[in-house]
Order: C-alpha cells, then structure tokens, then sequence
C-alpha cells in the first residue's frame, strides 16, 4: 500500500468518527514547505458539515495522532556501529521520543 492511500484511508477513518462525509482527496503538497501532502477533502467535508475549516482540521489531526506514527520513518545507512551511534544522538537531541512508541 502506499503512503497516499494509507494516509487517505485513515483520513476517512477519521471522518467516519467525527460523522464526517466525503474523501479524504489525499494529494501531494502544492507547496514543498508545507509537507509532503495535503487532504483537500477536509475542506469540502468541513463546509458539507456547515463547520470552520480549522476546527475540522484539527479534529482530523486529533484522530490521527495516535494511528499518523505508524507510518513515519526512515532509515540511514552509516559505515561503521560508532557513526550510527552518534547520529542517533543528534536525532535523540534534535527530536524527543514518543512515549509508547
């Protein structure tokens, strides 16, 4: 499965709790600074609902924080045990863990 139908998937799972309709309309980001992608369905499901857009949104986000880890990560390779080490402390520096996860 790909991470746009993963995301659009949840995204809907998400509509479905908050008594949302439509498609999640997952895309790639118009604009790089703003992530990798964007659900346009949000808005059209926030002004079906007659609700703010915002408000929507960050209901959306709440039900995705749980499931939304799930599907990030990466991988770094590294030459040698020491430099993989000490990259994980930058990032350990950098970000804070999350609890349970």
């Amino acid at each position: 499965m790909q991470i746009k139908d993963l995301l659009s998937a949840r995204i809907e799972a998400a509509f479905a709790k908050l008594d949302l309709v439509g498609d999640a309309n997952v895309q790639s980001a118009a604009r790089v600074e703003f992530g990798d992608y964007q659900a346009n369905g949000v808005m059209a499901a926030a002004k079906r609902a007659q609700r703010n857009p915002r408000e929507v949104a960050g209901d959306v986000l709440q039900q995705l924080d749980e499931q939304i880890t799930d599907i990030i990560g990466f991988r770094i390779i590294l030459k040698n045990i020491d430099d993989c080490y000490k990259t994980l402390g930058i990032f350990h520096k950098k970000w804070n863990c999350i609890p349970g996860k």
